[in-house]
């Protein structure tokens, strides 16, 4: 970030305000949110901040006090999101970069941390003190979910049933794990159930309900399940990423049984909706998950397939070779029982330079004969799949009287 990108950052909140504003929320163009808290400023004007980008969640959590200023600083430096960002007093180029320095615990600038725990109250850029906080968790006590197709018919396959059946049960058994690990709650499997309360004959729907819980961990883990499949339906792909990877809200295998749900949708052209009553308000409340939201299941893909894995080494084994097509850019190798790998044989390709450098010297394999091989391992994960593959290629190898 240079001092260009700062420039162009738009104040959206302002709380506390001195001369200039000393701690306020900035916007990039792209919705990214920064958080600036003052630290310092010297003789010759340079100034320095405590600067982060902030989630969503975390903006909202600080206007609404679940965040004190101290307990948000906090929680970025836990994370490592916590920079001291220093303004230059005399800015020669806006392509300049500022100095932009992670803290950590040891960080001298620490001192500069508020020592009470004072929570924001006004928004001195709008004028706006900020009221109580409406809560809009939803009741998972009791609550409708209903599938439709092109007809709205009122039959529908019983594997649709088993699949919306499967993916309430999993999707909801993932949030409550969720909420549980943060709350360090263990064994809620008897606890925290989804049944099936009713099936209407008139449309498609099931009443689902959950049993009390003495953490009250199904409501936080019900609103959580219906704030995804709102932010899928309204292309909130932004908002979901933040979650997933800062606010560690939604975790990888949700967002898997997610898409794997709606995929399946998509493909037979259903469309479905979750009918709640809010449990504070006792306000009626509805998601609704249309075709015109099919294009946003892409959008799961994309996060997922970020999160893709591969990890590549050279691994040495000792072996017999037991196949080979230099045509088709083949090999297999029969490994002893003990063996770094940990599997009873290896095949894959050779690299292309290997293949290049057998053809041209005219060497030939031995077959079946003991083998020493250099191998390039690589191990991937494939998150929108949900499937992992490793993947063997020949770099070198060494048979008696023959090798490269």
């Amino acid at each position: 970030m240079n001092y260009a990108d700062l420039k162009k950052l738009e104040t959206i909140y302002i709380f506390d305000v001195y001369d200039y504003p000393l701690f306020y929320i900035s916007q990039s163009d792209n919705q990214v949110k920064y958080l600036h808290y003052f630290i310092e400023e010297k003789d010759d004007g340079e100034t320095s901040w405590f600067f982060s980008r902030i989630t969503n969640t975390e903006l909202r959590k600080l206007i609404n006090k679940k965040f004190s200023e101290l307990s948000l600083l906090r929680h970025l430096l836990k994370q490592k999101r916590l920079n001291k960002l220093v303004i230059s007093g005399g800015i020669s180029s806006l392509a300049e970069k500022p100095e932009l320095d992670v803290l950590d615990e040891s960080s001298p600038e620490l001192r500069f941390l508020p020592e009470d725990d004072f929570y924001v109250e006004y928004d001195h850029l709008s004028d706006t003190e900020f009221g109580e906080e409406v809560i809009t968790e939803v009741d998972p006590s009791l609550f409708k979910v209903v599938l439709r197709d092109n007809n709205n018919s009122h039959d529908l396959p019983v594997d649709k049933f088993i699949d919306l059946c499967n993916f309430m049960k999993k999707s909801f058994k993932q949030s409550v794990e969720k909420i549980a690990n943060t709350l360090n709650v263990q064994a809620l499997d008897p606890y925290v159930n989804l049944s099936i309360s009713a099936i209407e004959p008139s449309s498609f729907a099931v009443w689902f309900k959950t049993q009390d819980d003495i953490f009250d961990i199904a409501t936080p883990s019900m609103s959580i399940l219906s704030e995804l499949i709102e932010e899928i339906s309204d292309g909130k792909k932004e908002i979901i990423e933040e979650k997933l990877l800062l606010d560690h809200i939604y975790s990888v295998p949700m967002l898997q049984e997610t898409n794997k749900f709606l995929k399946e949708l998509k493909e037979s052209e259903y469309t479905f909706s979750m009918e709640f009553t809010e449990k504070v308000s006792r306000n009626d409340r509805v998601i609704d998950f249309k075709k015109d939201s099919y294009k946003y299941i892409d959008s799961i893909q994309d996060i997922l397939r970020n999160r893709n894995e591969s990890v590549t080494e050279t691994v040495k084994i000792h072996g017999n070779l037991t196949s080979i097509n230099l045509q088709r850019n083949f090999f297999r190798i029969d490994l002893p029982e003990e063996n770094l790998l940990d599997v009873d044989f290896v095949s894959g390709k050779f690299t292309s330079a290997l293949v290049k450098l057998l053809k041209s010297q005219d060497k030939r394999f031995i077959i079946p004969s003991s083998i020493e091989a250099e191998l390039l391992v690589t191990s991937s994960y494939n998150y929108v799949d949900d499937e992992g593959k490793i993947t063997y290629e020949l770099l070198t190898f060494y048979q008696e009287n023959l090798s490269l």
